[in-house]
């Protein structure tokens, strides 16, 4: 799916992820999820110009990229999309699956990048499961953090598709079990996550992100490094509390960084707050 950067003017990574869009999605299967994925990210794009193709309607995961112009200039006749390439010579020459060639000045491959850990001897690498050529799961942590074999070390955002909340909360896990205040996982623990990172490895088919439930891995973070918003969260509920209209926007607004310092070790409440709300005023919630 070609997906805007904005959306109603709003950023699209805000409106992809909130506390109340992944409730609702809790209580149905993957291929559910997957089917109302493809559904709300039809729903953006719309009727798409002549000569692009829109994925299917399917239970398959779905693959989402952000381009501003990319439909509207496909409109204009300034770029014409085609299918995969079957055969390139001479650095210049293009076949496409359709059967069509042509000859170009400039053929840019756009594959992506493989993960290199050349600060890793070999049997490091062998500990973290490290296999380069996943471009998908490259590494196999507890979630996304840490292996047994390597109790001193800590990853943050090898994992593909960060985003800023789940890094600093990683980080501040890390920080938090290396200077006592906070316990390792257990046994038990590692085992569970490093089989639930091996699943992801081998799924058919393959997701475009490892950890696409972005609001319940920050959730599950925030709650190792003992930050969840529980008592904001619950006001939305009290009409009568003063906090009850932050508490909506920290369930039905964008899951924003700024969430986890509103309790818990190392709140900072105030500062919060005010981000939370100018936020709220540069895109509004709804």
């Amino acid at each position: 799916w070609y997906i805007q950067k904005y959306i109603n003017s709003n950023p699209a990574d805000l409106v992809f992820y909130s506390r109340a869009a992944a409730d609702k999605g809790r209580s149905t299967n993957a291929g559910t999820k997957n089917l109302n994925r493809h559904k709300f990210f039809a729903s953006i794009v719309g009727e798409a110009p002549h000569g692009v193709r829109l994925p299917a309607i399917t239970e398959d995961p779905p693959y989402v990229t952000l381009s501003e112009k990319l439909l509207a200039k496909v409109g204009e006749g300034c770029i014409d999309m085609k299918g995969g390439v079957s055969e390139l010579k001479a650095g210049k020459v293009v076949t496409f699956d359709d059967g069509t060639s042509g000859e170009f000045d400039v053929v840019i491959l756009a594959t992506g990048y493989k993960l290199d850990l050349p600060f890793f001897d070999a049997e490091q690498q062998q500990a973290i499961e490290f296999d380069s050529s996943d471009l998908l799961q490259p590494a196999i942590l507890h979630e996304c953090v840490w292996r047994p074999e390597l109790p001193n070390l800590a990853f943050v955002g090898l994992y593909r598709g960060p985003y800023f909340a789940a890094l600093e909360l990683q980080a501040r896990w890390a920080c938090g079990v290396f200077s006592g205040r906070l316990p390792a996982p257990t046994e038990a623990e590692l085992a569970a996550g490093l089989a639930t990172e091996k699943g992801i490895r081998t799924q058919v088919p393959r997701p475009q992100f490892p950890h696409g439930d972005y609001v319940s891995m920050v959730e599950a973070l925030a709650q190792h490094v003992g930050v969840t918003p529980s008592k904001t969260l619950a006001a939305r509920e009290d009409p009568d509390n003063t906090e009850s209209e932050l508490g909506k926007l920290l369930y039905e607004g964008p899951l924003l960084p700024f969430h986890f310092r509103l309790e818990g070790f190392k709140a900072n409440p105030e500062v919060a707050r005010a981000a939370i709300l100018e936020c709220t005023s540069k895109y509004p919630v709804g």
